[in-house]
């Protein structure tokens, strides 16, 4: 398991994956602690081999707070 953070628009990166097949996720333990929830809940993404390496864009996950 890896971790990153976003920055304040949203926008994350993270260097260094290996070629595979991945789960990409919001931590559920801070959207709990926040009260906001994440949809989808995850996405599954494939880092591809190449000398030039890979970049996988289109992660898009919508966050909102949980109403009361």
């Amino acid at each position: 398991m890896a971790e990153t953070l976003s920055e304040s628009d949203g926008y994350f990166s993270y260097l260094g994956l290996k070629p595979g097949n991945y789960t990409m996720q919001v931590d559920p333990d801070q959207l709990g602690k926040l009260k906001y929830q994440s949809k989808p809940l995850q996405q599954k993404i494939v880092v591809k081999s190449s000398a030039e390496g890979d970049i996988v864009d289109g992660l898009n996950f919508v966050i909102t707070k949980i109403n009361d």
